[in-house]
């Protein structure tokens, strides 16, 4: 059997790293000596369908038997040229803009030989060279172990949020309750005193899902939103879809979302909840689904309600279909959730709202932590390439050009 080595593309280049995951394999002996890798290659992505790919750039500092393919660029340096340096530099803010604005094409965008052989270099002695990539490894590994410990937080964030939901759905956050197990109770899961389990179909005046005929669009009119508008969980009309008044107006009123309505995903990313919080006319596709609830249940309950774990455990029961799985109607309607009185509803949307403002304003402050280390990052490369980062040295040899 022929042997085969993996092949770098443009897409394995990304923050700085050589990426080895999606790799593709092509026959040993179709590849020429000078593609395969060694250690030291500045592997820099050439082309792309994406001007946000084209110019990133990784070296490859450990053994690696592979090769670069037609949409990568690799650079060797010269013997007394320190590699890292050359690394760092193409990595800079000036060079990536520079770069970016040179790749060319319609729908492909392509950096050529000439311009990286036209990439004028700030060359100081090899010795600085070395001292410069020291000082920028230690501060880029100090940031990079910042920028971990940000996207540890908002994960750990999350878990806690969606574990605050989950206890307050089901009445076990805050004072000791007695739960009782009742005998109408559909799942092994006791709840408050008080409380009770219903169906979706008995708690809703209507559910429904969007009209299901191909609807005329528009430049402008109604907005039409699809799941894509919906996946974080809030309404998004940007760059969103449109249909006429007329088809608007044709649609039945449970097919029209009004303020307090409970949209629900059931089609492919299914399970995700939303309020309808303003009172503006729009209309969904058919893979939304839209709840109305009954006036002895608040809305903002109902997306909770909905968003819990149960509520997706009992989603994926009863979701069909293979390539997309869908929730039918017919599985939303019967699927069950725990309902306290009135006035706990209440409590629990307003212990909900501070929980949901609390990790807010902390996932924004995380938020900009992540953009500040970005800031950082370019900051560190800017200085390191115009001689402010390490004092320089009378002693130092200057470097072969």
């Amino acid at each position: 059997m022929p042997a085969f080595v993996p092949m770098l593309r443009a897409t394995n280049v990304q923050g700085g790293l050589v990426l080895d995951n999606d790799l593709v394999y092509v026959p040993e002996s179709v590849v020429a000596p000078a593609q395969l890798l060694r250690v030291g290659d500045i592997v820099v992505a050439a082309s792309s369908g994406s001007v946000s790919v084209v110019g990133k750039s990784a070296m490859l500092k450990h053994e690696w038997h592979g090769a670069f393919g037609a949409f990568c660029t690799v650079l060797r340096t010269k013997p007394g040229i320190d590699a890292a340096y050359i690394g760092h530099y193409v990595a800079s803010p000036a060079v990536r803009t520079r770069w970016s604005s040179l790749a060319a094409g319609t729908s492909i965008n392509n950096l050529k030989r000439q311009h990286f052989e036209e990439t004028v270099v700030p060359l100081p002695p090899v010795d600085e060279q070395r001292r410069i990539v020291a000082v920028i490894e230690e501060q880029l590994s100090r940031l990079d172990a910042g920028v971990v410990a940000v996207h540890r937080a908002r994960v750990n964030l999350k878990r806690l949020h969606a574990a605050g939901l989950e206890r307050l759905v089901t009445g076990t956050l805050g004072s000791p309750r007695i739960l009782a197990s009742q005998h109408r109770q559909p799942a092994p899961l006791p709840i408050p005193i008080g409380w009770e389990w219903h169906a979706l179909a008995d708690l809703c005046t209507s559910i429904t899902d969007g009209d299901h005929q191909p609807p005329p669009k528009t430049d402008h009119g109604i907005p039409f939103i699809v799941i894509g508008n919906v996946r974080t969980g809030s309404v998004d009309f940007h760059d969103c879809r449109h249909v006429s008044p007329e088809y608007y107006r044709g649609l039945s009123a449970t097919r029209q979302p009004k303020q307090g309505d409970v949209l629900y995903t059931l089609v492919g990313s299914f399970g995700i909840p939303v309020l309808v919080k303003k009172d503006e006319p729009f209309c969904v596709q058919r893979h939304i689904g839209i709840l109305r609830p009954s006036a002895r249940l608040l809305s903002a309950y109902l997306a909770a309600a909905l968003g819990s774990r149960l509520a997706f455990q009992q989603a994926s029961a009863c979701a069909t279909g293979t390539a997309q799985m869908t929730v039918p109607l017919a599985g939303l309607r019967r699927m069950v959730i725990p309902v306290p009185p009135l006035s706990e509803q209440v409590e629990i949307v307003a212990r909900l709202e501070e929980l949901e403002s609390a990790a807010g304003a902390t996932d924004g402050e995380l938020v900009t932590a992540s953009r500040l280390a970005v800031n950082l990052r370019s900051s560190i490369l800017i200085a390191a390439f115009s001689g402010q980062l390490v004092p320089q040295s009378p002693t130092d040899v200057p470097s072969r050009r």
